[in-house]
């Protein structure tokens, strides 16, 4: 169970988009804390419950052999086309995940061009306000990873699946660190909590516990040895993020740095 936590973790990665269209919402102390709810309460209707039920039905020494489980459960109970539905549901849930990622790549790559991050050629804006070539820049890496189903599709994946595994793990570990300085230095200075707009719920507990259950997932790859090339993969790919982000400050420092006298 602990060996395959980073798969799981990777699957369930997307829910810090809400955090990023926060800041293209009209109300978002209203539309933040029902995008909450509508997580949770998805992730137990349709991952906690269906796995119940499937753990009830199917046995484990069948579930997954020659069909999804789904699949059978649908034959089961005398459901026509139950292959073909799924195939429908997973095309249609693939779907929904790409337009999401999508539109968290843009919207990132376009804040880093506007903070000197990326190139500033990518922070204009079209007339409906789209970053189009910041989308434009996504669309390509997104259509390249395709070719990974069929070159090196035993490698380049895994190691694809890797990094975005890895990276994602961080984001949340740095998303709750960041919560969770905000808010003592926010009381620290004198600030109150009823006027925050959205408030976390069990503070500190929250934060410093998904800190904990991120950080004990590189434990548990350390300890696999057919999931530690992860770590190497991962690690390595924050490090050279890390390194140009560095590079370019260093660039960026040097060409405000002023003359010396008499140059």
């Amino acid at each position: 169970v602990f060996a395959v936590m980073m798969t799981v973790v990777y699957a369930f990665q997307g829910c810090e988009i809400m955090g990023v269209a926060a800041g293209e919402t009209e109300h978002p102390e209203k539309s933040i804390p029902r995008a909450v709810r509508n997580v949770v309460f998805r992730v137990l209707i349709f991952y906690v419950l269906a796995i119940a039920v499937l753990s009830a039905i199917v046995p484990f020494e069948q579930a997954g052999l020659m069909e999804s489980p789904f699949v059978q459960v649908f034959d089961m109970v005398g459901i026509p086309f139950a292959a073909d539905l799924m195939n429908f549901v997973i095309l249609t849930a693939i779907l929904s995940v790409g337009n999401s990622g999508l539109y968290a790549s843009t919207r990132i790559l376009w804040a880093m061009s506007k903070s000197g991050m990326a190139p500033k050629s990518l922070s204009p804006l079209s007339k409906r306000g789209v970053p189009l070539r910041a989308l434009s820049i996504t669309l390509c890496f997104a259509l390249i990873s395709l070719m990974t189903s069929f070159i090196a599709a035993d490698t380049l994946f895994m190691v694809l699946m890797a990094v975005s595994g890895m990276s994602g793990t961080v984001t949340w570990i740095v998303i709750a660190l960041a919560q969770y300085r905000f808010r003592k230095a926010y009381l620290r200075d004198g600030g109150q909590l009823q006027d925050l707009k959205y408030r976390a719920p069990l503070y500190p507990l929250v934060p410093l516990l998904c800190i904990t259950l991120c950080s004990s997932l590189f434990v548990f790859l350390a300890l696999d040895e057919t999931q530690r090339p992860s770590l190497y993969w991962g690690f390595g790919f924050i490090a050279l993020c890390y390194a140009a982000y560095f590079f370019v400050n260093r660039r960026r420092q040097g060409a405000f740095e002023p003359s010396a006298p008499g140059v």
